[in-house]
């Protein structure tokens, strides 16, 4: 039902929780350890492919959307 759809999606509420989940992910990058900091970082090409490939998720019988890929796949690979 897209009206339901759109009263989640942009519903206040939910859109608070959406960027809190954000703030949370990019206050636990920037609290590295000196230890973390020594270490190589990922090369960014894996983030690129990875962007790219949602827009294939999107096409299969799956049928992923917007928010769920990015509660399934984007805040698990830049966080921690």
């Amino acid at each position: 039902y897209p009206l339901i759809w759109n009263l989640t999606r942009f519903h206040p509420f939910w859109a608070l929780i959406e960027m809190t989940m954000g703030i949370v992910a990019v206050r636990n990058v920037m609290l590295d350890t000196p230890e973390d900091r020594k270490k190589e970082a990922v090369d960014p090409i894996y983030y690129f492919v990875a962007a790219y490939s949602t827009l294939l998720l999107r096409l299969t019988q799956f049928d992923f959307n917007d928010a769920m890929i990015r509660a399934t796949l984007f805040v698990p690979l830049y966080t921690k």
